[in-house]
């Protein structure tokens, strides 16, 4: 008895499917009219189309013009309808494959339009920048009327600066201009002559370290007067020198860290070898 229920509950709905199908409704499409304006809104050229007529001439659009649909539906009683779904599909006629679909708006009075500027960016993408000739159809749609696919004709489309086939407006992967790099002019340096009389500016307060010791009676002999104040003497005084040439290598190699690495090492010799030599000095001095 269950089963024989649901049969009868699946033959219903049937039945009701098929009646809902043989009520739709029909569309009526009238006053068509295709129009091709200019930049300024001068009309290049207009028709107007009663369904299912084509259009008579292959109306021509530039790349400054715009290209404007308008129509009416209505129902079968003649009231304004509104559709779920009206489009126009633009299909190049030398392409293969399926046309770029614009959506038309709708008016309160039934009254659907649609304004393709060809400059516009995104037209060029939505036609791939494509020239020529190309199909126009309308398609409407609804749930509760037969759906209407209507072939109006042909227009010709121009585009400014139409690049070659293969290489679009949208087509991304097309190779990118080469990168140059300019590297800036070497500095202008003094010249060279100019350059080593500076150098030889740097050892003027040597010369004046030097006229300094003279002046107070330093005397360096007392540092070499046995073989033992020879050793420590001669040793504190090449340690000074190797400062000094430290000095220089950092002046013109070593950075901060190669001169605090190497000169704490150098330093370190250096205190002992100076402390040695004072010792061996005054062990002399004692002795007299």
């Amino acid at each position: 008895m269950g089963t024989f229920r649901y049969l009868l509950f699946l033959l219903a709905l049937l039945l009701g499917l098929v009646a809902a199908r043989t009520k739709e409704g029909r569309i009526a499409v009238g006053n068509v009219a295709v129009t091709v304006s200019g930049g300024d809104g001068s009309v290049k050229s207009s028709e107007q189309l009663t369904f299912p007529a084509k259009l008579r001439t292959k109306h021509e659009a530039g790349p400054a013009d715009k290209l404007s649909l308008a129509l009416k539906l209505k129902d079968e009683e003649g009231k304004p309808l509104r559709v779920h779904q009206a489009f126009l599909e633009v299909a190049n006629a030398n392409q293969a494959g399926g046309g770029s679909s614009f959506a038309l708006e709708a008016t309160e009075t039934g009254v659907y339009r649609l304004t393709l500027e060809l400059k516009a960016q995104s037209t060029l993408d939505a036609l791939k920048h494509l020239p020529g000739e190309h199909h126009l159809t309308l398609h409407i749609g609804s749930f509760t009327a037969q759906p209407i696919s209507y072939p109006l004709g042909t227009a010709v489309f121009s585009f400014q600066g139409n690049p070659e086939h293969g290489k679009f407006a949208w087509d991304v992967f097309d190779p990118l201009p080469e990168i140059e790099h300019q590297f800036s002019p070497d500095a202008k340096t003094p010249p060279r002559v100019l350059s080593q009389a500076f150098t030889l500016l740097t050892l003027v307060p040597w010369i004046g370290l030097t006229a300094a010791y003279l002046s107070l009676g330093a005397n360096v002999r007392n540092l070499f007067a046995s073989p033992s104040h020879a050793i420590f003497g001669g040793l504190y005084l090449g340690s000074l020198v190797l400062f000094l040439l430290l000095f220089y290598l950092y002046w013109t190699k070593f950075n901060l860290f190669q001169l605090l690495g190497y000169g704490s090492l150098l330093g370190s010799a250096t205190a002992i070898v100076g402390r040695q030599a004072l010792v061996a000095r005054a062990t002399a001095r004692t002795k007299q």
